[in-house]
């Protein structure tokens, strides 16, 4: 049990009373400063991982694969990224994640990271997809991601509210960590088949986990987070909520919920309703992936955000930019 008390002197009457503690920490809405330090952060973020994409590109990929090099440095280094990303999110998913109260208002200093890193990764991905070759029209799923994401993220970040289920949708990264292995090991061309032969039987498990991470973390989960949005909305400032007891100290009344508006709640719907469609739509794929391949067809499918598609040289799809039946 988490001892939270006054947090300051400053706290409007009957909204809430809340306290650093440990990695806990609440408030309503972020200052200046922090907004400021968030700002060069993300951008800080943004740049390291840009150059991490350009230097393994450089040193990295092999001279034996003579195109679409950068897209492969950048499967490469989203491999680290995405454990980054699922750890942090996870972590501070489970810390802000027991009562109506926390899952409003309480953030870790993981989710803090969670969502400046989260906001860097797509500003890096969407400038990639912007300049890759493939048609408009086939990265638009892509783009309108990333950008709905940094939008969202951002707004976060300013007010300071509903982290968890920011973070709670952040978990769904954890399934990019076998994907992108999967893309690489599937690039055709020495490199893939370098990959591919150093897994070994790992590969098997890999596409075996993916497609359960797939499932529990995106297809399972998104409907769970949309829940629990309808459950604490619905029961906000009342009398009955969970953490009444379980936190005696705590003033919190309809004025501090309040604070969360309604442009606020709908966002947080909006973003699952459109990840969980886009994710049931990518399980679908990867899953006819999956019988193919139990049926010896010799196709594999896997879910990139395109559908059936297949690695060329880290191109994200076939060579010509065309996907895959």
């Amino acid at each position: 049990m988490h001892d939270f008390t006054a947090m300051y002197d400053a706290v409007p009457p009957g909204s809430v009373d809340l306290a650093d503690h440990g990695t806990y920490s609440a408030r309503f809405g972020s200052t200046d400063d922090e907004n400021l330090t968030s700002v060069k952060v993300i951008l800080a973020l943004a740049l390291a991982e840009a150059l991490a994409i350009a230097a393994t590109e450089r040193f990295l990929v092999p001279a034996d694969v003579a195109t679409k090099r950068m897209s492969l440095a950048n499967l490469i280094v989203a491999v680290p990224v995405a454990v980054l990303l699922s750890s942090t999110a996870i972590h501070a998913t489970y810390h802000s994640a027991p009562y109506e109260l926390t899952r409003a208002f309480i953030h870790t200093e993981s989710g803090w990271f969670f969502f400046r890193c989260y906001c860097s990764h797509n500003i890096v991905q969407l400038g990639l997809d912007l300049a890759d070759d493939h048609p408009f029209t086939a990265k638009i799923p892509m783009l309108l991601h990333h950008t709905l994401s940094i939008y969202a993220y951002t707004i976060g970040l300013r007010s300071s509210q509903l982290f968890f289920f920011g973070t709670s949708y952040g978990v769904c990264e954890t399934t990019n960590v076998f994907l992108n292995i999967l893309l690489l090991s599937k690039a055709e061309g020495p490199f893939g088949e370098r990959v591919a032969k150093a897994l070994g039987p790992l590969q098997t498990v890999n596409g075996l986990l993916l497609w359960v991470s797939f499932f529990v973390f995106r297809v399972l989960l998104f409907p769970w987070v949309l829940y629990t949005c309808y459950r604490d909305w619905t029961r906000m400032g009342a009398s009955t909520m969970t953490n009444a007891e379980a936190f005696p100290q705590m003033r919190v009344g309809t004025e501090g919920y309040a604070r969360i508006t309604l442009w606020e709640q709908s966002q947080a719907v909006g973003c699952g309703l459109f990840l969980w469609v886009l994710s049931c739509w990518w399980f679908y794929k990867l899953t006819l992936g999956v019988i193919k391949t139990l049926r010896g067809d010799g196709e594999q499918v896997t879910a990139n955000g395109f559908g059936e598609t297949k690695l060329n040289q880290g191109g994200g799809e076939g060579g010509d930019g065309k996907k895959k039946a």
